[in-house]
Parts: C-alpha cells; structure tokens; sequence
C-alpha cells in the first residue's frame, strides 16, 4: 500500500484530502518537523505540504528530503502564484509545484499522477550474454558530500533543525547551489 504524508499547515483543502483518498496509508502531521521525523522513522512514496507551514517553510522542508536517501515524490503548494517560489521548489527536486486556488479533486488528481509515476515498470531481464550493469563510478568528492550529507541527517535525528538546515546549505555549496536558495535577488 502506498504511504502518503501531508503537512497542511492552515490550508483547508489538504486537511479535507485523506477523506478523498482511499487505499493509501495517509499520515497527517502538523508541522514540517514531525514530517521530518516521521520520514527519517519511515519514508512515505509522497510527501505533500503548503508552503506556509509553522517553524519551517514546505520549501525548507523540500530542500531537506532528499538527504534522507529515499525516492519520495514531493507536491508543494502555495495558494499565491509566485514564478520565483516555482523556480526554488524546482531547483529543490520538487516533483510538483502548485499555486493558487486548487480543489481536493485537483491535488487528488497529483496524488494520483505521483502514484502512478512510482510504480516501477517491470525491466526486462538481461539476455544471457549481456553483462549485468555497472554502478557508476563515484565523484572523487563524494566522499565529502556523503559526510555532509550524514551531518545533516544526524542533526535531523537529533532534532537539531537549525543544524541540519545550516548543513543542507553547506551541502548545497559544495554541488554548486546558491549558499542561501532561500534568499531573494
């Protein structure tokens, strides 16, 4: 069964979700830090959070994820229509970005759409002859970015969220992202 996990904030709409999704195993947590926790415990398919949540923005929230190893597909959501906030949430490795007035059909429907898209397509098996693939070779930097990347996910296990932000930032340096992605031209 496909796990979900939505961190509304105030907003009605995905409150009101659960109740439009049968056949999911839907969490939902208040804040991005007990999203942060609970994927650390167990990482949902899909992650679904507004924008203005309290503590730490659904934008801070997507910019941490990905440190956690686990393919899961993040839906952002701003009621505001705002083309620099959609451009940070793609830079971010959102896989959907929406803005303005949406129903629950609506996210239903992204749900969905991510779902699908997590399903993973039966691979043929290699003929005989074929040799079996090869993982690809490391950067000669990895090294340092798996350690900044267990920084970040040790401050998040200690709950130290100001850590593991600071971390993810420095993480972000080192593969060439702004220092600061939340900072405004």
């Amino acid at each position: 069964m496909a796990r979900l996990l939505i961190v509304p904030g105030d907003n009605a709409v995905l409150r009101a979700l659960p109740a439009e999704l049968s056949g999911l195993d839907v969490l939902v947590l208040e804040t991005a830090n007990d999203a942060l926790w609970e994927i650390r415990q167990s990482p949902p398919d899909i992650v679904v959070a507004d924008m203005n949540l309290p503590g730490m923005s659904g934008l801070e929230l997507a910019e941490i994820v990905p440190s956690f190893g686990a393919d899961i597909r993040m839906v952002l959501w701003s009621r505001e229509a705002d083309g620099q906030l959609a451009r940070q949430a793609e830079s971010a490795g959102v896989h959907r970005f929406m803005s303005g007035a949406a129903s629950a059909d609506e996210v239903k429907g992204v749900v969905q759409e991510m779902l699908g898209a997590t399903q993973p397509a039966a691979a043929p098996a290699p003929a005989a002859s074929e040799p079996a693939p090869q993982a690809a070779a490391e950067p000669a930097n990895r090294p340092e970015l798996a350690a900044r990347e267990r920084r970040a996910a040790e401050a998040l296990a200690g709950r130290d969220y100001e850590a593991a932000q600071q971390a993810m930032r420095d993480l972000g340096e080192e593969v060439g992202h702004p220092a600061d992605p939340l900072a405004t031209e």
